[in-house]
């Protein structure tokens, strides 16, 4: 619910626990200064992200990503288990592991620009 209500400014804190789900911002952004921030309050595993295009200013700190036996993610692999379709700009990534891809899923496809990914894991 979180992801499609957010705001510039905001932050969506997805505490710990195992979320069968494929998370994706609808077509919200930030601003320079104003990020949204998905963040993990503990171990906070998800089935998959997606920051959707023309979403801009986004951050996410502190994930864990599987794309194991998720639809979503095996039926369009390309994208893989956290991605950024184009157009969308100043995504940063902060302290995500993504971890038990499936075979042909690729771990992190940024397809925007301007982003960032830093002190993160891909784990097979």
């Amino acid at each position: 619910k979180c992801a499609q209500d957010v705001r510039a400014g905001q932050t969506c804190l997805i505490h710990a626990g195992r979320y069968d789900e494929f998370i994706e911002n609808l077509t919200a952004s930030g601003s320079a200064g104003n990020y949204i921030t998905f963040q993990a309050v503990g171990q906070a595993t998800l089935q998959g992200f997606r920051v959707r295009a023309n979403s801009n200013y986004i951050r996410l700190i502190g994930l864990d990503v599987t794309s194991a036996g998720f639809a979503t993610v095996r039926q369009y692999p390309q994208y893989g288990a956290l991605y950024t379709e184009p157009n969308s700009h100043h995504v940063d990534i902060e302290a995500v592991t993504v971890r038990d891809l499936t075979p042909n899923i690729i771990g992190i496809s940024i397809s925007g620009s301007q982003s960032s990914v830093k002190n993160s894991m891909i784990l097979k």
